[in-house]
């Protein structure tokens, strides 16, 4: 009878142990069938990105709205910003949404394209600098959760408001100095823009100047979307993609882009699905850098 009671015991103990590695270790990215199983379990955020009146039509059952493009959330640790007034307005945005510190949030992004999958890595990048290790995107976005048959509505919901409190981790942003230094070394760079921007055949209006930081390599972020879709490529598909661009996936490096999304994308894919944990987003990215004509630029096609 010791022994059944033992063994029951021990059983027990062994189903609370998983049931706390399983909370403490949240997969990145999970699939449509998984969003579709834990949906109503406690501690579990079903969080839409997109815009408010995609959200009202119709979303995943139980989700709340979060819209990346509502610049009252998009709190940019850019230039010089103070992190802790960062982390104050994040906290209460936070708080507002109801979201709290043991909070599971899953990401619902649109899924038609690698940019939509591009501004769920910025959030999911955004909660990993404030040290919120529970979250995950959800993969093929609501197109692929639509294709599933999965359970949707047309209800606006709300949590009830949560007193969340981060902590910044400063060890996933480069800033200015960081970028400069690592020039000097010639540290390895990723540029996550189009092909013609890394060239300098074409800029957007809002860069400055031509061309790329000197010694990066490009690796164009539509290529981590099967199709440049909504759904990230498997992660032995994108060694393939890294090894054929020259990229040294598992050395740090810094990624950036022209306006962050793609650089956050392939910051995420190199560390949470690659599994390098020394590569950092240079969130100010090639703005700020092109900004300063001090700054040296590579400019491998100039067209004038």
């Amino acid at each position: 009878m010791k022994t059944k009671r033992y063994i029951l015991g021990a059983i027990a103990a062994l189903i609370v142990f998983l049931e706390l590695t399983s909370t403490a270790s949240a997969q990145p990215l999970v699939a449509t069938g998984w969003a579709k199983d834990n949906i109503g379990k406690p501690d579990l955020v079903l969080l839409d990105i997109r815009e408010e009146a995609l959200y009202r039509v119709r979303h995943v059952f139980r989700s709340i709205n979060f819209p990346y493009q509502n610049d009252a959330w998009r709190v940019r640790p850019l230039m010089g910003v103070n992190p802790s007034r960062t982390q104050q307005l994040f906290d209460a945005r936070m708080s507002e949404l109801g979201i709290a510190n043991n909070s599971h949030v899953i990401l619902i992004h649109a899924g038609r394209t690698a940019l939509d999958v591009a501004d769920a890595a910025h959030v999911y990048w955004y909660f990993k600098l404030m040290s919120h290790e529970q979250i995950s995107i959800m993969n093929g976005g609501m197109v692929a959760f639509l294709l599933d048959n999965g359970p949707i509505e047309s209800l606006h919901r709300n949590l009830p408001t949560s007193d969340y409190q981060s902590k910044y981790n400063g060890e996933l942003i480069a800033r200015l100095g960081d970028v400069e230094a690592a020039v000097l070394r010639d540290a390895v760079f990723v540029d996550y823009r189009s092909t013609a921007f890394y060239l300098g055949i074409s800029k957007v209006e809002e860069v400055a100047r031509y061309g790329t930081i000197p010694g990066a390599k490009n690796m164009p972020a539509d290529w981590l979307t099967v199709d440049g879709g909504g759904m990230i490529r498997s992660p032995a598909s994108l060694r393939k993609i890294h090894e054929l661009r020259g990229i040294p996936f598992a050395l740090p490096h810094i990624a950036f882009s022209n306006t962050t999304e793609r650089a956050a994308l392939g910051w995420f894919v190199t560390y949470e699905i690659l599994g390098n944990k020394y590569v950092r987003l240079y969130e100010a990215s090639i703005r700020e850098w092109a900004a300063n004509p001090k700054n040296k630029m590579t400019r491998q096609i100039d067209l004038n």
